[in-house]
C-alpha cells in the first residue's frame, strides 16, 4: 500500500506527506512520488496502484477552473476504491484561507476536515494499521510538542518498520 498524511496546523499551516515506496512485479522502488500539486494550494495524494491513482490526477487536471467543492465532488464521482487497496486524498485551501483535507478510503468512506483553530487535526490513508499509524502519530506530535516534522519522520520511520509495503524515505510538501 502506501502511507500519505494530510495535517492541519494549529497556525493553519497544511502539511502533506507521503513515504516513495511503489513496488511493480516485486521490484520496490524508493523513488516514487505520490503527492502533487494541482494548482496553487489544491494537491492531490494518492495510496496503492499508482496506475489508477495517477489515472485520476489526469482527470483531475482537466477541472483545475472548478471550485473545491465541485473538484472534490467530481473526485468522489471518479474514484471507485478497487481491490488493491487504494485511496486518495486532496488537500488544499478555500477562498477564506481556511485549510481542508479530503480523503475518499478504500471502503468508498469519504471524509471532510478544515482548519479549527488552536487545533492540529490530521488524516491517514493507508491500507493496515492505520488505526497503529495514527496513534504512533499522535503520540510522536504529543511527544514532540506539536513538531510536526519530527512527528511525521518517527511515524514513517514505525510505519515501515510494521508494513514493508511503506518506505521510511518520504516527501513533505507544506504551504
Amino acid at each position: 500500500m502506501s502511507l500519505v498524511l494530510g495535517i492541519l496546523t494549529q497556525d493553519n499551516r497544511m502539511i502533506l506527506a507521503a513515504d516513495k515506496r511503489a513496488i511493480k512485479n516485486g521490484i520496490v522502488n524508493d523513488d516514487f512520488t505520490k503527492i502533487f500539486r494541482l494548482r496553487d494550494d489544491l494537491y492531490f495524494g494518492m495510496t496503492g496502484i499508482a496506475e489508477y491513482g495517477l489515472v485520476v490526477k489526469s482527470k483531475l487536471e482537466l477541472h483545475l477552473n472548478m471550485t473545491v467543492k465541485e473538484i472534490i465532488d467530481f473526485a468522489d464521482s471518479i474514484y471507485t476504491p478497487n481491490l488493491f487497496d487504494s485511496a486518495i486524498m486532496i488537500c488544499g485551501r478555500l477562498q477564506n484561507h481556511v485549510g481542508f483535507i479530503w480523503t475518499k478510503n478504500t471502503e468508498n468512506d469519504c471524509t471532510y476536515i478544515e482548519t479549527l483553530e488552536g487545533d492540529t487535526q490530521y488524516s491517514i490513508l493507508t491500507a493496515t494499521n492505520s488505526n497503529l499509524i495514527a496513534s504512533r502519530f499522535v503520540k510522536e506530535l504529543k511527544l514532540s510538542n506539536f513538531n510536526c516534522n519530527l512527528a511525521i519522520n518517527n511515524t514513517f520511520k514505525y510505519a515501515s518498520q510494521i508494513d514493508d509495503s511503506i518506505s521510511s524515505i518520504y516527501e513533505v510538501f507544506s504551504t
